[in-house]
């Protein structure tokens, strides 16, 4: 295992917070949501929100207020049903994904 708990194998997921979810105001019909790194069914102690998260309120304990900015990455989405999938196969964050959705 490494430092990182990553390795070339494994279960490691992004896993939506629903509540993060947030309609984009210069980009009519298109939403963003953050989402946790989680690793063999665990939260990753070293993902990048669960960070941002414990240092903000570590801040607050100390009358400070953290203001951040964010890069997106995205998958594409579709509700069926109920359910959220994924609106093609393609891997995460790969520009294939617009030609597959945009022919």
């Amino acid at each position: 295992m490494t430092a990182s708990e990553l390795t070339p194998v494994g279960d490691v997921r992004l896993v939506p917070d629903w509540q993060t979810l947030m309609p984009l105001p210069y980009s009519p019909g298109h939403a963003r949501v953050f989402s946790n790194t989680i690793i063999a069914g665990q939260p990753w102690a070293l993902s990048p929100l669960g960070f941002l998260l414990r240092m903000t309120e570590e801040a607050k304990k100390e009358g400070l207020e953290i203001q951040t900015a964010f890069e997106n990455e995205s998958y594409l989405l579709q509700k069926n049903g109920e359910e959220i999938v994924g609106e093609d196969s393609t891997v995460f964050a790969a520009t294939a994904s617009m030609d597959v959705i945009y022919r």
